[in-house]
């Protein structure tokens, strides 16, 4: 089976906090990936066997973390793919403060500039996350193309910016994949390092099936 839209949240070897401490032992709490689920070197998702599940014209949708842009376009052009743009910017947001936010904007229709200081009151909703730096809060979802060119259906282009409030660590707003579905309603589709299942996707993940991708596309493309 070939498909048209792939979506992958790959597993990226990385953490917050040093994964072998000083008596290497490893940490048994942290913020990092590795503390919440298996992750995967670079090296490895690059081999996973991409080019047997993407159609001649693919668009790919990847999610990429700060820290490891120039491994998420090594894992572009190892999977056959030519980088284009950044498709999606997800701003995370507080969850309590922006469902209070929601309401009030329900209530008052329009933002009152002479009470809100609206930069101010952005800054407040928006997460500040952990970050050798500076504190992140942004995910990008990188897009590359294999094949032609195929455009969005006409009249159809969504935003590149979705704010969308944090869920369980590593989980992703479903608004990105809603957008695709606007913009691209032909053709077939899967989202791979998947943890839920979706209408209308093909979900891949040890976390629905138990099985890993190195397992499970082989059996999707032969």
């Amino acid at each position: 089976m070939k498909f048209s839209h792939i979506i992958a949240d790959p597993a990226w070897q990385y953490n917050d906090r040093k994964l072998v401490r000083q008596d290497t032992k490893m940490p048994t709490h942290g913020i990092g990936a590795a503390n919440h689920y298996h992750t995967m070197p670079t090296g490895d998702i690059c081999a996973l066997p991409i080019a047997d599940i993407a159609a001649d014209r693919c668009h790919l949708y990847l999610w990429a973390v700060m820290p490891m842009l120039p491994d998420a376009l090594q894992v572009m052009q190892a999977w056959g793919f030519r980088y284009l743009t950044v498709a999606f910017c997800w701003i995370k947001m507080n969850h309590g403060k922006w469902s209070e936010a929601q309401r009030v904007a329900q209530q008052r229709r329009l933002w009152e500039p002479e009470t809100v200081e609206v930069a101010g009151f952005l800054q407040a909703l928006t997460f500040f996350g952990t970050g050798t730096y500076t504190g992140s809060n942004v995910e990008l979802v990188l897009l590359g193309r294999k094949g032609r060119c195929f455009h969005h259906e006409k009249g159809c282009k969504s935003h590149q910016v979705i704010y969308a409030p944090r869920g369980a660590h590593s989980a992703k707003p479903e608004g990105v994949q809603d957008r695709i579905d606007y913009m691209y309603p032909k053709g077939n589709r899967i989202e791979l390092f998947a943890r839920r299942a979706r209408p209308g996707w093909v979900c891949l993940g040890n976390e629905i099936d138990g099985r890993m991708l190195e397992e499970s596309l082989p059996a999707l493309a032969g």
